[in-house]
């Protein structure tokens, strides 16, 4: 856990375990609205408060060895936080860049974050699921394996859903557990 992560969260009054107000990294854009890629900071936000937060590696951020349930039947309750942390960030993402995000390229960016937490990518949603993943593993104590199977699961998720090489199924079904 990362003291300053918790404490700025805190003072915006961001609670990533709060499913009313699902918080989420805000997708930064240049003066064109186009988005850019993310530096070491970010600003979170829970569609009401802001917090900035400087990042640590991802890979230095796990705690412990916890292993985690199977994701098998969806996240038990304990993981729906991280879930919904990170699938609203894929939504405001494809909200900002005004495009849905197809299946298959979402399986590919949840697969590439699981084998290099720290590592970067071509797509600048990796960048984006990246920090959403460093702010959540540096606000609660989370395990690499706990890390590792929550993005399994949303890669099978995506994988799933996907119907052919252009379907952006997924995210238009998340889309609809985050309103605008």
């Amino acid at each position: 856990m990362d003291p300053d992560v918790v404490s700025k969260l805190q003072a915006a009054g961001i609670e990533l375990s709060s499913p009313n107000r699902a918080a989420y990294v805000r997708v930064e854009r240049d003066e064109r609205s186009a988005v850019v890629s993310l530096r070491d900071t970010v600003t979170v936000s829970d569609g009401r408060q802001e917090a900035v937060l400087t990042l640590r590696p991802l890979a230095e951020s796990f705690v412990g060895s916890r292993v985690p349930p199977g994701f098998a039947d969806g996240p038990t309750p304990h993981y729906v936080p991280f879930f919904m942390f990170l699938e609203r960030t894929v939504v405001e993402y494809c909200r900002a860049a005004r495009r849905p995000e197809r299946d298959e390229e979402l399986d590919r960016i949840f697969r590439q974050l699981r084998r290099r937490p720290d590592g970067q990518d071509k797509n600048p949603l990796f960048a984006y699921l990246r920090a959403a993943a460093c702010v959540y593993v540096g606000a609660v104590d989370t395990s690499r394996a706990e890390f590792e199977a929550v993005l399994q699961r949303l890669s099978r998720s995506a994988s799933r859903f996907g119907t052919n090489s252009t379907s952006t199924n997924y995210v238009a079904t998340i889309a609809d557990t985050f309103p605008d």
